[in-house]
């Protein structure tokens, strides 16, 4: 089934489809879709089902990794040296899921697929910021960004399976990303930003002792980033609804908003996870 696009984006995996070439990256930010139009790329070029692709034999499709190591990117190189049988110019496909969370080193070694892949082997990268990969690497790639959707868009897709407040609900929280759309209309738990913006709601309607208590449980959990990025989806929704509904809260959400924020930008620098976390917890 062919996903749901942005017009832009529509048209960058129609012409790419119509012209391959052996690597592409999809870009854009957790929740986008990625994984789910790299699997309709994969399955349109090697002219099989998406379904297909997890039982396909000579598809390797590394996802759900906190780090790929370079073991992993060393199993790829082996696994294409080996023939594949058929007569499609695609027969082969490499599926990297969140590609900026190789190591440097199997970076290094990736590259060296990219420099000489075979020519029956599609390879897919799917990154939410590129620029925790190498530019050695990017410029072997053809890139194409994966656009937020316009909400009349989104309003149409699934009218007739949620109510509107459902939806706008689910569209404001992921600002129309359509990969968290349909993860939280379908509540699916397996969504990383679905289980850590259930976390941040629950942040955020605690007292303040009881967010101060949760700073170890949630610093030990190692996706902190993650965290942030739901929490501040959920304080950006809650600023628009209170815009349009004339709230007397708007001012607290957007405080919380910008506290978070702060927060996101500090992460960079690499802090000390749990003084952050405890800073931004007094802060809301």
């Amino acid at each position: 089934m062919k996903p749901l696009f942005h017009t832009a984006t529509g048209k960058s995996v129609a012409n790419f489809l119509n012209k391959p070439s052996h690597a592409v990256l999809l870009y854009g930010p957790e929740g986008a879709g990625k994984g789910t139009v790299a699997a309709y790329i994969a399955s349109q070029l090697l002219g099989i089902n998406t379904a297909q692709l997890d039982n396909h034999p000579y598809t390797a499709w590394l996802h759900d990794q906190q780090v790929t190591p370079i073991e992993d990117i060393r199993s790829l190189q082996k696994l294409m040296q080996l023939k594949v049988p058929g007569t499609h110019q695609y027969r082969r496909a490499v599926l990297i899921e969140q590609a900026q969370t190789m190591s440097k080193e199997a970076q290094n070694a990736f590259l060296k697929l990219l420099e000489e892949p075979p020519e029956d082997t599609l390879i897919i990268l799917t990154v939410s910021d590129r620029n925790l990969l190498l530019d050695t690497i990017l410029s072997r790639l053809q890139q194409i960004r994966i656009l937020a959707l316009p909400q009349e868009t989104v309003q149409n897709y699934y009218q007739s399976q949620f109510s509107s407040t459902e939806i706008d609900r689910a569209f404001h929280l992921s600002d129309g990303y359509i990969g968290l759309i349909d993860a939280l209309l379908h509540n699916n738990q397996d969504h990383p930003l679905v289980e850590q913006i259930a976390q941040a709601k629950n942040i955020l309607a605690s007292n303040r002792f009881l967010r101060l208590a949760q700073v170890d449980a949630i610093v030990k959990q190692k996706n902190l980033a993650v965290f942030l990025q739901a929490l501040q989806r959920v304080c950006h929704a809650a600023l628009v609804a209170n815009i349009q509904k004339e709230g007397t809260a708007t001012a607290q959400w957007k405080h919380r908003l910008q506290a978070t924020v702060q927060a996101q930008q500090r992460l960079s620098a690499n802090p000390q996870a749990k003084l952050l976390l405890t800073d931004l917890f007094l802060s809301l």
